[in-house]
């Protein structure tokens, strides 16, 4: 039956479910490794003020507030906003609220053009993928 799929309840419990799972697996990924896959391959590590990597509780913390206050939770108008609002404060301050909670800090690096084309490529195969799965 796919009514189930169908209604603002699925949306409502497809948002929340989403929510939750990009947050621990962000969280685990930024106290196991510092970054996360995507961070990693534009050279950005994510540490708490003495240096060293965060951990599970602190990152999960992290995640959650920038889940809340950076992503909107990942409700459409909303998302946009905060994106918005975030864009332009870390542009005028150099950071955004969920890192200045803690006094996190990223260590960075120049990202060369292999890991710019790498990205790319990325990109392109998964839209194609993602393109290619709608149609079958």
């Amino acid at each position: 039956d796919e009514t189930i799929f169908d209604g603002y309840i699925f949306v409502g419990v497809f948002l929340v479910f989403h929510a939750l799972t990009f947050t621990v697996l962000e969280a685990f990924c930024v106290s196991q490794f510092g970054n996360t896959p995507g961070k990693a391959l534009m050279g950005i590590r994510i540490r708490n003020i003495i240096g060293s990597r965060l951990s599970f509780r602190s990152s999960l913390k992290r995640s959650a507030l920038a889940m809340l206050a950076g992503m909107g939770l990942g409700i459409p108008l909303i998302s946009l906003i905060t994106q918005f609002i975030c864009a332009r404060t870390l542009s005028e301050d150099g950071y955004v609220f969920w890192d200045r909670v803690d006094s996190l800090q990223y260590q960075t690096q120049v990202v060369g053009a292999r890991r710019w084309i790498f990205a790319l490529v990325i990109y392109i195969v998964c839209r194609t993928l993602e393109l290619a799965m709608n149609y079958l």
